[in-house]
Protein backbone atom coordinates (compact mmCIF):
# COMPACT_ATOMS: atom_id res chain seq x y z
CA UNK A 1 0.00 0.00 0.00
CA UNK A 2 3.08 2.21 -0.60
CA UNK A 3 4.91 3.68 -3.13
CA UNK A 4 8.15 2.90 -1.30
CA UNK A 5 9.75 -0.01 -0.65
CA UNK A 6 10.78 -1.20 3.29
CA UNK A 7 13.77 0.31 4.17
CA UNK A 8 15.23 -3.01 5.53
CA UNK A 9 18.80 -1.72 6.72
CA UNK A 10 16.80 0.58 9.27
CA UNK A 11 15.50 -2.47 10.91
CA UNK A 12 19.19 -4.13 11.45
CA UNK A 13 19.40 -3.04 14.81
CA UNK A 14 16.80 -5.44 15.76
CA UNK A 15 18.02 -8.45 14.87
CA UNK A 16 19.92 -10.31 17.16
CA UNK A 17 20.96 -14.25 16.33
CA UNK A 18 23.32 -15.66 13.53
CA UNK A 19 22.64 -14.60 9.62
CA UNK A 20 24.86 -15.73 7.02
CA UNK A 21 24.51 -14.11 3.96
CA UNK A 22 25.01 -16.34 0.49
CA UNK A 23 25.86 -15.05 -2.55
CA UNK A 24 26.68 -16.04 -5.79
CA UNK A 25 29.05 -13.69 -8.32
CA UNK A 26 26.98 -15.17 -11.02
CA UNK A 27 24.12 -14.23 -9.80
CA UNK A 28 22.28 -11.27 -12.01
CA UNK A 29 18.90 -11.11 -10.09
CA UNK A 30 20.43 -10.26 -6.38
CA UNK A 31 24.31 -8.99 -7.27
CA UNK A 32 26.69 -9.77 -5.20
CA UNK A 33 27.10 -5.91 -4.73
CA UNK A 34 23.57 -5.58 -3.43
CA UNK A 35 24.24 -8.20 -0.85
CA UNK A 36 27.66 -6.97 0.20
CA UNK A 37 25.43 -3.55 1.44
CA UNK A 38 23.24 -5.53 3.39
CA UNK A 39 25.88 -7.99 4.81
CA UNK A 40 28.38 -4.63 5.90
CA UNK A 41 25.46 -3.29 7.78
CA UNK A 42 24.03 -5.69 9.99
CA UNK A 43 28.15 -6.96 10.55
CA UNK A 44 28.05 -3.28 11.47
CA UNK A 45 25.24 -3.57 14.20
CA UNK A 46 26.13 -7.29 15.25
CA UNK A 47 29.86 -8.26 13.86
CA UNK A 48 29.94 -11.49 16.21
CA UNK A 49 26.43 -13.30 14.50
CA UNK A 50 27.45 -11.79 10.96
CA UNK A 51 29.05 -13.62 8.32
CA UNK A 52 29.02 -14.42 4.49
CA UNK A 53 29.74 -17.34 1.65
CA UNK A 54 30.65 -15.86 -1.65
CA UNK A 55 30.26 -19.07 -4.50
CA UNK A 56 31.23 -18.32 -8.01
CA UNK A 57 29.70 -20.15 -10.75
CA UNK A 58 25.97 -20.57 -9.89
CA UNK A 59 23.64 -18.21 -10.65
CA UNK A 60 20.05 -17.24 -8.72
CA UNK A 61 18.60 -20.33 -10.41
CA UNK A 62 21.32 -22.94 -8.61
CA UNK A 63 20.23 -21.46 -5.60
CA UNK A 64 16.48 -22.07 -5.64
Amino acid sequence: GQEEPIDYLANFDKIDIPVTFFVSLEDHLCRADDVMIQYLALKKQNPDQTSIKVFDGYNHCDFT
